[in-house]
């Protein structure tokens, strides 16, 4: 498949207002270290299948997409209207709650 013709399960209206953002020079920019909201994830499911879900082929230039190539649901979307300064690591990691950053017992 030529990459003119690649397609992609990106959902381009819940993207197009971050990606906007970030490239427009005479809008803000995205901050760095930031939290933007919080999901939880839920099972994970092969690349494969959710390129079928979304009506798209799947490409992989590996013959291993048993071991490899999965994708999280993200449930529960909170969308803050604020990015909060948070650091951050790659990976999944858990959000601190607001008594964990004030030192209070949980």
């Amino acid at each position: 498949m030529a990459l003119a013709t690649a397609q992609t399960c990106l959902k381009a209206r819940a993207a197009l207002p971050i990606l906007r953002r970030a490239w427009m020079p005479y809008q803000d920019h995205l901050p760095i270290a930031a939290g933007i909201g919080t999901a939880i994830l839920g099972e994970p499911r092969p690349a494969a299948e959710i390129a079928e879900e979304f009506g798209v082929p799947y490409v992989n230039d590996s013959d291993r997409k048993e071991h490899a190539l999965f994708g999280w649901p993200m449930l529960e979307v909170e969308e803050w209207a604020t990015p909060v300064p948070m650091r951050g690591a790659q990976g999944f990691w858990n959000w601190p709650t607001p008594a964990q950053l004030l030192g209070e017992a949980a």
